[in-house]
């Protein structure tokens, strides 16, 4: 083995030591020595010896991988059969690893099943169907259909029945419901979007949980779970809203859409639907979401207009070069983008897409704004153009910097999951409290004790939303203001 120093290769070593299991360095060595099979395919495909999967002319795949899990697609023949072992071979001779060939799978899509049978016999691996589990993700499911989802639920279930929560505080209840169950399903939420009959069933368990102790008990709810899901602060017990929590966490495709565009896949959705930023920011694609995949219709009514175009409407552009900012369809120089300020001069513009930097030009250090029109504007048009231009006289590119998305619930303009669940809560419009309730639920909360250690907290909220179910607002509101601050220390 020999080490680079300053570039240049040092004397070799043997090796006399080896990194046990666990050692922190293990999965960076691993990760460079994986990186060879991937440069052995890249070869291959190179040398024109493997045909991957031909999106396009400049889209191809061939090689999907993530730490030790590997997939490869290509077309089914049988040199591409002869370079996947004799690349394997190759990569197990010069690794000294070994290639699980049990654990390894083949998968065929328009394959007649005797291809199927000799490449299994000449790959020493399995045949099976889609969908197939990669990374933890069920590929190639419908997740509209209840049975996907039926090993989350019963994972939930199982995790229930191991706790006792007849022996658990409130307190401990929320804070397990928080912890865990809100947890235990969401690597599968943050690709695929739920049913509501889902939704629906695992907060059924969750309220069960909380007011019961388990799955068997069913005891009275003293407030509707709305509530509860609201935060601390406003009398509720802050359990994450699954639906809005789950929205939030797919919200995030969307966000790298726009963002991420060195990512495998932003050419693939490129090409197949055209411009991500005018599917996500100017509603277009509705012409052809019904021939759209599931995931693709689930990402893209997301936040759209359906639902009140919030998340456009959280979208800003920071200006740069203009070399990534749509000019009529993005918010980069007001509130509002400017196919919506001048809606009469975007039906006539030749470039209903064009960037920022499509629209003019540089002369001499001095930029130059160049609006062509696809047909003959009328004088109102004209005076509205004047305007635009008006506007646009002291704008113009940096050629220094790139152009930058904002994600405007954020004081940083960084997305967050957590920043688009707050926002999201914020326009359920949940009943506002009044003041002094307001401060006598923030005065609550301020001990010094763990709410999974002490019932004593829990039990005045649950007391007040007793008194709201049997004597309304008003009683729980003087309980609280009268009787709260002799309570506390």
């Amino acid at each position: 083995m020999s080490v680079l120093a300053n570039g240049s290769p040092a004397e070799d070593f043997s090796v006399g030591k080896g990194l046990r299991q666990g050692d922190p360095l293990s999965p960076f060595l691993f990760l460079i020595v994986a990186e060879g099979l991937m440069g052995l395919m890249c070869k291959a495909v190179d040398n024109n010896l493997f045909h991957g999967y031909k999106v396009s002319n400049n889209i191809q795949f061939h090689t999907l991988q993530f730490a030790d899990d590997t997939i490869i697609v290509g077309e089914g023949n049988w040199n591409n059969l002869w370079t996947i072992k004799t690349v394997l071979r190759s990569f197990e001779i010069v690794s000294g690893l070994k290639v699980n060939f049990y654990k390894s799978k083949i998968y065929g899509i328009n394959l007649d099943d005797s291809f199927l049978r000799a490449a299994s016999s000449f790959l020493n691996c399995a045949v099976e169907e889609i969908p197939f589990c990669f990374l933890g993700i069920p590929v190639g499911v419908n997740p509209r259909r209840r049975a996907t989802w039926t090993p989350i639920l019963d994972s939930m279930r199982k995790k229930l029945s191991s706790w006792n929560g007849r022996h658990l505080s409130i307190g401990g209840r929320v804070t397990l419901i928080n912890s865990v169950l809100s947890c235990l399903p969401l690597y599968i939420f943050s690709f695929y979007k739920a049913p509501l009959c889902v939704i629906k069933d695992l907060v059924s368990i969750q309220r069960n949980f909380l007011w019961g102790g388990g799955l068997e008990s069913s005891k009275m709810c003293w407030v509707s779970w709305d509530r509860i899901c609201q935060s601390k602060e406003k009398g509720g017990l802050g359990i994450k809203d699954l639906e809005i929590f789950y929205s939030s966490l797919l919200c995030k495709w969307k966000w790298r859409c726009l963002t991420d565009s060195e990512a495998p896949w932003y050419g693939l959705l490129r090409y197949r639907y055209g411009s991500l930023e005018a599917n996500f920011l100017s509603g277009e694609g509705r012409d052809g979401i019904k021939q759209a995949s599931i995931w693709w219709r689930d990402i893209w009514r997301l936040g759209g207009e359906e639902d009140g175009n919030w998340f456009s409407n959280n979208i800003s552009s920071n200006f740069g070069d203009g070399n990534d900012i749509a000019f009529w369809n993005e918010k980069w120089i007001d509130t509002a983008p400017l196919r919506v300020l001048f809606s009469s001069l975007y039906t006539k513009t030749a470039y209903p897409h064009g960037l920022i930097s499509n629209m003019g030009s540089w002369e001499h250090d001095m930029w130059k704004w160049e609006l062509e029109w696809n047909s003959e504007i009328t004088d109102n048009e004209l005076a509205d153009a004047q305007d635009l231009l008006l506007i646009l006289e002291h704008v113009r590119p940096r050629r220094e910097s790139s152009d930058k998305c904002r994600w405007k619930a954020h004081v940083a303009g960084i997305f967050t999951v957590k920043t688009t669940y707050m926002e999201l809560m914020s326009r359920r419009g949940a009943t506002e409290l009044e003041t002094n309730t307001v401060k006598a639920l923030k005065n609550l909360w301020l001990n010094n004790v763990p709410s999974k250690v002490t019932n004593a907290s829990i039990f005045i909220i649950s007391f007040g939303w007793q008194q709201l179910g049997a004597y309304g607002t008003s009683a729980t509101t003087f309980f609280l203001e009268e009787n709260l601050f002799t309570y506390l220390p």
